[in-house]
């Protein structure tokens, strides 16, 4: 597979062992709108889980953990970003792809941060919360165990992340208030860059290139028959989908 980019990714590197010129990845990271043929806007609710963390100080800017899929070659990944501005003010996400990541990267910043106020949505009560630690209301990165081909074919690309606001402090802070994102005014990043979100620690370099270069191939090569008669709204259920529970697990 011979990559087309104007950025480098850690996975890059992999072209130099040999590669099927004629297999083309047109690499090009943009913000998107929800396919606007699909129902997929109507699960994205699910993702309304963010938190803010306040600074020790009252003058200092607080943290703010957003949820996030991770959409990568028909599988999507829960993870959490963490967003703040650095001291010359310039956004500094980190990504977070287990529970124990997150904890400590808390637990690391404890002399800045009022860990205490960290709670995120619980059936716990306030005055159970004050017995008990902050880390357990840390959520569990539950894995999403269904395949979703329909939403990478809709959108023509192997990779995404949604909500692009995650990258966007400003946005964070200012709609935080509303505990919910209007999410139709949220849209999609197709094609980031993985080194960036530190995605080298779910997939190493040889593995990430071979998933993009069989799913491109493969999945994304093959489009749907032309004398498919399913309405749109059916396809997108046969990926996945459903209107009772969206992108969560299904109960067994």
């Amino acid at each position: 597979m011979r990559i087309i980019s104007k950025f480098k990714d850690y996975y890059d590197g992999v072209q130099a062992l040999g590669q099927d010129s004629s297999l083309v990845y047109n690499r090009k990271t943009e913000e998107v709108g929800t396919p606007t043929e699909s129902e997929i806007d109507k699960f994205l609710d699910e993702l309304a889980n963010f938190q803010n963390v306040k600074h020790i100080r009252s003058s200092g800017e607080d943290l703010y953990i957003c949820k996030v899929i991770l959409g990568f070659c028909g599988q999507l990944l829960t993870c959490y970003c963490a967003q703040w501005p650095t001291v010359d003010l310039l956004n500094s996400p980190v990504f977070f792809y287990s529970r124990e990541e997150l904890i400590n990267y808390l637990d690391k910043h404890k002399k800045t941060l009022v860990l205490e106020d960290v709670k995120f949505r619980s059936n716990m009560s306030w005055k159970k919360k004050e017995s008990v630690p902050w880390q357990e209301f840390i959520p569990t990165f539950e894995p999403i165990r269904h395949n979703y081909d329909g939403i990478f074919h809709l959108l023509k690309k192997p990779i995404f992340i949604f909500p692009s606001f995650v990258f966007d402090y400003e946005i964070i802070k200012k709609n935080l208030w509303l505990n919910k994102i209007h999410w139709k005014k949220s849209r999609i990043i197709v094609d980031p860059n993985l080194k960036s979100i530190g995605f080298e620690r779910i997939q190493d370099a040889y593995q990430c290139y071979q998933s993009l270069e069989q799913y491109i191939s493969g999945v994304l090569g093959n489009t749907e028959k032309e004398d498919d008669n399913r309405s749109d709204k059916e396809k997108v259920k046969s990926h996945g989908f459903d209107e009772k529970y969206g992108f969560r697990t299904r109960k067994k």
